[in-house]
């Protein structure tokens, strides 16, 4: 461990991210005023399984952002009403170091995966895939390097950060969470591929991911598998894999001027949290399973990027024949309004 973080904090000048080119020298484009985004995601679900019918306001997200310097920028995020609880997600702040490079600092998503990035309002689906609920979706405090290569269609980033809830900033630890990605673009395809390694309790938890995603005219296709490998055999390792496509068409209503059609097959093996129970051995948490969702979306989209969207889903899960389910992971009906800007 002390050789592994100077070697971890020295990497962060050396490896990149995505959001580095956001940061332009041109003080033209400069403003103090902050950026104020809004995201309303109410829905109403039928479990085809039991009968059953509930209504969820799943997201309430108020963000800020904007910057103090051209270079240095400022983001936060908190959901007054995710399912009914109020979360703080995101707090940063971020400065851009020229030639590409940025160092984020705050809590927020360590840098690894696809579909467990995805914003609420960039989700193709109403509920996300396992992968991204499920098997991954780590957000912590910490540090990260940042990069855009400025000749080639090429990103990275790498961070350290507490292996702990990020609900709880409090707790001293002897080991670090280390996360990182990169995604490079060939024509229509960009390819991603990362690693985590965390330890939130006494096992270590070592991560690989890769993804593809292609994007030509009106279609989106994305493909991406993860392995999960609990270190000293303390739990059989997990895979998950998820692929969907979107196709995309003009529509021309006094509200809505898209239509688009989505469909998406994820699964996961036996999945451990790494929470060790009253004996200090990891369980199953998530029993194996398979997903085919089928969906269709009205949206209004603004250049600006403001946009309303009604979408509609039918979820049917596929389990092992020994495995009852709670109505929350079986088959469904879900139908939600989006509302963001």
């Amino acid at each position: 461990m002390k050789t592994l973080l100077p070697l971890a904090l020295a990497a962060l000048t050396a490896i990149p991210g995505h959001a580095a080119t956001d940061f332009k020298a041109d003080s033209t484009s400069f403003s103090y005023i902050p950026h104020l985004s809004l995201t309303l995601r109410p829905r109403a679900e039928w479990s085809t399984a039991t009968g059953d019918v509930r209504f969820k306001i799943r997201n309430s997200d108020l963000a800020v952002s904007g910057n103090i310097l051209p270079s240095v920028a400022y983001y936060l995020r908190a959901d007054y009403c995710a399912a009914g609880k109020f979360q703080v997600f995101d707090v940063w702040a971020r400065v851009g170091l020229g030639r590409g490079f940025a160092v984020q600092a705050g809590q927020y998503r360590i840098p690894f995966g696809v579909e467990s990035f995805r914003a609420p309002w960039n989700y193709y689906f109403i509920n996300r895939s396992f992968m991204g609920k499920q098997m991954c979706n780590e957000r912590s405090v910490g540090v990260k390097g940042m990069w855009t290569a400025p000749k080639l269609p090429l990103t990275a980033e790498f961070g350290v950060f507490n292996p702990t809830s990020y609900t709880d900033h409090s707790i001293w630890v002897r080991t670090v969470a280390l996360g990182g990605k990169a995604s490079y673009r060939v024509g229509n395809t960009t390819l991603t591929a990362g690693g985590l390694s965390t330890r939130p309790y006494d096992v270590r938890i070592n991560f690989v991911d890769f993804c593809a995603q292609w994007q030509y005219s009106r279609w989106t296709v994305v493909g991406e598998y993860m392995y999960e490998h609990y270190t000293n055999s303390a739990h059989k390792a997990a895979h998950s894999y998820v692929a969907f496509a979107d196709y995309k068409m003009p529509l021309r209503t006094p509200l809505f001027n898209r239509m688009s059609f989505q469909g998406r097959f994820d699964g996961l093996t036996a999945h451990s949290t790494g929470t060790p129970d009253e004996k200090g051995r990891l369980v199953t948490d998530n029993a194996a399973r398979n997903r085919l969702t089928l969906g269709t979306t009205l949206s209004y989209v603004h250049a600006s990027g403001r946009f309303l969207e009604l979408r509609a889903n039918y979820e049917q899960f596929f389990y092992h024949h020994d495995y009852s389910p709670s109505p929350s992971d079986d088959n469904m009906a879900t139908v939600e309004l989006v509302l963001h800007f």
